[in-house]
């Protein structure tokens, strides 16, 4: 049973995406939608050789630049509560201050999935570049992770990525357990040296 699903707001199309497959599982489950921004600290608070006295400026440059990325998320989380209240969808939202990958990995721990855009953009400064928030949470969530393209149309096919691992058992079975396996066709990948074992 689908009870909350956590998705990732970043302000990208990817991001958008994600949001309009959480708002259709949210309604076919009747389950609770939590979007998270996150602010990304450490881009924020760079460690940079400075002359003395220079540490009172540092701070109040960093105060604003902190400021400014609250308010760049509060934007995303009128976009996000508006859709939810046009689709009828319970939700809250949560912001987080530090690494990005880091905050998603233990934020999902207390979810039943979490949803990203297949790009993510979360690196302060580089909100224009795709970081590498997506890969570091693939290799590491305890949850599984569906992703989304640029955009969205509705749930077709699914493709999931097995190597017989733990990781990838404990993805199959949630994403069996979950009932998200409703719609289209579901295509396993498998991928290795010996065509016999991928097999």
């Amino acid at each position: 049973m689908l009870r909350s699903i956590l998705v990732g707001l970043d302000g990208s199309a990817f991001s958008t995406s994600a949001l309009e497959l959480d708002l259709e599982w949210g309604k076919q489950h009747d389950c609770l939608l939590v979007g998270l921004g996150i602010i990304d600290k450490t881009g924020v608070d760079v460690v940079e050789a400075m002359p003395i006295g220079a540490s009172a400026f540092k701070r109040r440059t960093d105060e604003k630049q902190l400021a400014k990325a609250q308010q760049r998320v509060q934007k995303f989380f009128d976009r996000f509560e508006a859709r939810c209240k046009e689709e009828k969808v319970r939700c809250e939202t949560l912001t987080e201050i530090g690494v990005p990958y880091e905050e998603i990995l233990e934020e999902s721990q207390r979810h039943d999935l979490l949803l990203l855009g297949q790009q993510t953009y979360y690196e302060f400064d580089h909100y224009d570049t795709p970081g590498k928030t997506l890969h570091n949470v693939l290799k590491n969530c305890p949850r599984p992770v569906v992703t989304t393209p640029k955009r969205f149309s509705t749930i077709g096919n699914t493709i999931i990525a097995y190597d017989a691992s733990l990781q990838a058992a404990h993805a199959l079975e949630s994403f069996v357990a979950l009932d998200l396996h409703r719609d289209g066709e579901v295509h396993v990948v498998s991928v290795d040296e010996e065509a016999i074992r991928a097999e």
